[in-house]
């Protein structure tokens, strides 16, 4: 999942009204965050009932569960809150050219 903090310019892109908050630029296919029902254009405003107001905040977040851990994210989607639990998972990732192997957040 690839994220971005969520401020007027990108609100003005994306068509919403709210300041606050981190939007989700990117899921990627078959992911944990797919799989729960996260979308490109959701944006996060809580993660396990903790708000988040920068993408730092909820990459800390993720990071610091368990594969197989549940995180709560609320999210602004249409302009209703919705609530969505992602089981945490693995995600195999080809190695890119020059990158060395480490972890990274499922989705």
């Amino acid at each position: 999942m690839r994220l971005a903090d969520l401020n007027e310019k990108i609100a003005a892109r994306i068509g919403v009204s709210e300041t606050v908050g981190v939007v989700i630029a990117q899921v990627v296919a078959k992911s944990p965050a797919a799989d729960a029902g996260l979308q490109v254009g959701d944006i996060v405003t809580s993660v396990d009932a903790k708000t988040v107001t920068k993408a730092d905040e909820v990459v800390a977040a993720v990071k610091a569960k368990k594969v197989g851990d549940k995180i709560a994210f609320t999210v602004t989607r249409k302009g209703s809150s919705v609530l969505i639990t992602v089981t945490t998972g693995e995600m195999p990732q080809a190695p890119q050219r020059g990158a060395a192997p480490g972890n990274t957040p499922p989705g």
